[in-house]
Parts: structure tokens; sequence; C-alpha cells
């Protein structure tokens, strides 16, 4: 009786660990790389070909933004190949923990590709970091990205330069798909909730009207509300765009009254339905559109 109950007792921890492996973000896989970025966890996904080799640090629906890494997410950092970070300025803490193998994403950006925030001195500081919403500076970044995991994990290092071959041709389909749906509204106004499409609207030719809070968390004053009203009146702006990830009391206070619609553009991704590039960028594509229709 005592063999068979510890028999049974073997089994339930054996299929218990099994059950907790296979919710281990690693289980699968022992080189893996992470990143602060859920578009950049896309990128990555695509040059190693292995949803289980790539871990982005930062949940959906949380702002890169605001987020503080616990103690958890540190050893998952430790651990991992090297981490992709945006830069210096928007993943702030990193600078805290000077024993963990990192790559800053925005250094791989060609100078001739890096933006600047508008009225802005151009010193490093001021650089936009969200270059991610343009497919074109994804594709040029590719072959670097793909050249550092080689050199970190070089048994995959062919799987990697393949994989990025046909990534790069993916990137520049889509943009072409982006190009074409937006050359009509050429020069077309767009008021953002926050300043993180720039290089979107830079790459296809449409117009940054202005931002109702450019900084998470600084909310407009009652005079920057009527300037943002007096905007959306001398542009005959029909539609404002929010972020999944950032609250919405701004924007409410803002189109209170009008019959201005509120649409979503999502920087980050990551959840059903947006789950990689290509289809986080055709849903702000659609959703934009859907601003300039009546």
């Amino acid at each position: 009786m005592k063999r068979a109950v510890t028999k049974h007792f073997i089994l339930l921890l054996m299929l218990f660990t099994a059950i907790s492996c296979g919710k281990n973000e690693f289980a699968q896989e022992d080189n893996y790389f992470i990143t602060t970025n859920e578009p950049i966890a896309m990128l990555l996904r695509g040059i190693t070909g292995d949803a289980n080799s790539v871990y982005c640090l930062i949940p959906p629906g949380v702002s890169q933004h605001t987020f503080t890494p616990k103690p958890a997410d540190i050893s998952k950092v430790e651990k991992a190949l090297t981490l992709f970070y945006i830069s210096d300025n928007l993943d702030a803490w990193i600078s805290n923990f000077e024993n963990i193998r990192t790559i800053c994403s925005l250094k791989e950006v060609p100078n001739s590709l890096i933006h600047y925030f508008p009225d802005k001195a151009k010193v490093p500081a001021n650089i936009d970091p969200h270059f991610w919403t343009d497919p074109l500076i994804m594709k040029a970044i590719v072959p670097r990205l793909a050249t550092i995991m080689a050199e970190l994990n070089p048994m995959k290092a062919k799987t990697y330069k393949t994989n990025a071959k046909k990534l790069t041709a993916k990137l520049e389909k889509l943009d072409n798909e982006i190009h074409k749906a937006l050359e009509p509204y050429k020069g077309k106004s767009v008021l953002l909730f926050h300043p993180s499409f720039l290089y979107f609207l830079k790459r296809y030719e449409l117009n940054y009207a202005g931002a109702v809070e450019p900084a998470p968390g600084k909310q407009p004053t009652l005079q920057d509300i009527a300037a943002l009203k007096r905007t959306i009146h001398n542009l005959g702006l029909k539609a404002v765009y929010a972020e999944p990830q950032l609250p919405e009391r701004s924007l409410n206070i803002l189109v209170h009254g009008t019959r201005i619609k509120i649409l979503k553009i999502d920087p980050l991704g990551g959840v059903p339905g947006r789950k990689n590039y290509f289809d986080l960028m055709r849903f702000n594509l659609k959703n934009i559109l859907k601003g300039f229709s009546d």
C-alpha cells in the first residue's frame, strides 16, 4: 500500500513539474534574448524563427515610459544572451544595473534615419526613440540585429541570416502596402495623444498637428485644451488618436461636446490580433485611415 501511495505521489510530482515547465517562458530554450519593447521582440522572433527564444520584459498593455522591473525580471535579464533595449531615456532603469549584457537598439539605427522631437534642440536627450513605427527603419536594422545575435549564438548564425533576409523582404512589402494606402492622404494632419508615431508620419508624408500629452502623465492645461480645439477646428480634423497603454482622460475632456472621434493606434501591440509586427502596423494603418473618413 505504501509503495502504491509513494508511486502515485512521484507521478503527481512529475506531472506538476511538467505543467510548471510548460508555463515557464524559458523552459524550452536555454539561449534566449530579452527586449524591453514588443515590436523589437517581434523583429527578433522573425530572425530566430522561434517564439520561445525571445521574451519581452514589459507585459502587453504596460507603457514602456512607466515600467519598473521586479527582482524576478532582473534575474531573467541576467540569464539572457543579451537585453535589447530602446534607449537610455526611454529605458532609464537599465542604468541602475551594471552587470547585465545590453544592446541599445537605437544605436543600430543609421544616423541619417534618426529624428528629433519637434521644436527641440538636436541633442541626444531629444532624440525621438520611437523609430520602430517606421517599417523601413525596422528593415534597415534587421541585418545589424541578426549579426549581433549570430555572434552571441553562433550555432544559429546560418538560420538567423536566412530568416533576416526573408524578414527584410516582408518589411519592404509592408512599407509599399502602407505607402499605397496613404498616398491619397499625403499632407493630411494627424493629432496624436502622445508623440510616438512621428517616424510613421514622416515616412508617409502626413503632417503632425501636435499631441494632447507631449509626455506621459503631463496632462494638458485648460489653455492647452483650448489651443488643441482651435487646431482641430482650423485643420478640419475628424479624429484624435489614443494609445491603449495610456489613460484617455485628457482626450475625453478634449472631445467632450464635439463630433470628433477617438480612434486607437497602438505603438506596442502584443495582444490578440496584434501579436506580430505586420498585424500591428496594419491595425494602425486601418485606424489612421478611419480618421480621414466621415
